[in-house]
């Protein structure tokens, strides 16, 4: 009887364990405007901040942070390896407390009262040191971003999110496809086919509501090309393109929300408004500053869930030793 109990005992107190903590929504990334694993090659401007895991090649890069969050601290860009040259303006927020999200655009640096203070840290070595950018080297940048672990943690988090049921509908329409949401569920959940990326309106979701797209078919090359209309601007800092299997993606439109594409490396001209998380940039894409705000945790059960979970398995046990 006491082994029964101490069996049952040890059920109870294995459900009553709280399940292992998720990252929050984008982990470190959410921090930044770009995070990317591997190498930048290209980019434009960059309102908020970025974070490169290889080497940068800046030549084609004006400006970093303009748009940071007044009390912003450390730095504005980290490399863990080489940076190329300096010849970029870093900025890290404004100067007075104001709202540094009430618009979007590349070019907002007077309006917010910016001043270029920003500075960069890299791990490796700076080849051409001719320029004006305040970059500061030797430093450990594990201490300031743990690329490995981010990498291992987002790349969970994208199969994670790839596994969610679709609740939303994917809809065939005037030249492109509707999103339509169901006007209740506070993670809206939508699959989409490599050629649905064109010309996306969302609509009939809920308000303050996380938008999931996914993809998770085995065509390694998206594109997302189109206008994107209807509830996109307005849920932006909400919505998330997931797409774990991309290897490559090519933004030729102007992208209301945040991308977490691991494995990709990103191509296109555009312009991506929330934060994009990629294994690397071959273009010179503009990254915006829209933090995203969604909820990707998954719902732990309250301890009374898990009281009546163990009072259930209790229940259970007992019936089976009544029938022998």
């Amino acid at each position: 009887m006491i082994a029964r109990f101490t069996l049952i005992s040890a059920a109870i107190l294995a459900f009553a364990q709280p399940a292992s903590a998720a990252i929050s929504n984008l982990g470190i990334a959410n921090e930044y405007s770009g995070f990317f694993f591997s190498n930048v090659n290209g980019g434009n401007d960059v309102e908020g901040k970025l974070a490169v895991g290889g080497n940068l090649t800046a030549a084609t890069l004006n400006t970093i942070g303009y748009r940071n969050a007044y009390g912003t601290k450390g730095p504005s860009l980290v490399v863990r390896g080489n940076m190329v040259d300096k010849r970029l303006d870093i900025y890290n927020g404004s100067k007075t407390k104001v709202d540094n999200n009430t618009s979007y655009g590349p070019d907002v640096k007077q309006e917010l009262g910016a001043f270029k203070d920003g500075y960069g840290v890299v791990g490796g070595k700076i080849v051409n040191k001719s320029g004006w950018a305040d970059l500061r080297t030797g430093f450990k940048i594990s201490s300031v971003v743990d690329f490995d672990k981010a990498k291992k943690d987002l790349t969970a988090l994208s199969k994670s999110l790839a596994a969610d049921k679709t609740n939303g509908q994917v809809i065939n329409e005037n030249g492109g496809f509707t999103l339509k949401g169901d006007n209740k569920s506070d993670r809206q959940v939508f699959n989409l086919k490599a050629s649905e990326f064109l010309n996306l309106k969302l609509t009939d979701i809920k308000k303050d509501a996380t938008v999931i797209i996914n993809y998770t078919g085995s065509f390694s090359d998206i594109v997302l090309a189109g206008g994107q209309l209807g509830q996109m601007e307005a849920m932006r800092s909400n919505i998330l393109f997931n797409l774990p299997t991309a290897t490559k993606l090519s933004v030729n439109t102007f992208v209301w929300g945040s991308i977490l594409a691991p494995q990709a490396a990103i191509y296109g001209q555009a312009h991506v408004e929330g934060t994009l998380v990629a294994n690397s940039l071959e273009s010179n894409l503009e990254l915006g500053y829209e933090p995203f705000k969604g909820n990707l945790t998954t719902p732990v059960p309250e301890p009374e869930t898990y009281a009546l979970m163990g009072l259930g398995l209790v229940g259970l046990m007992m019936r089976r030793r009544n029938k022998k």
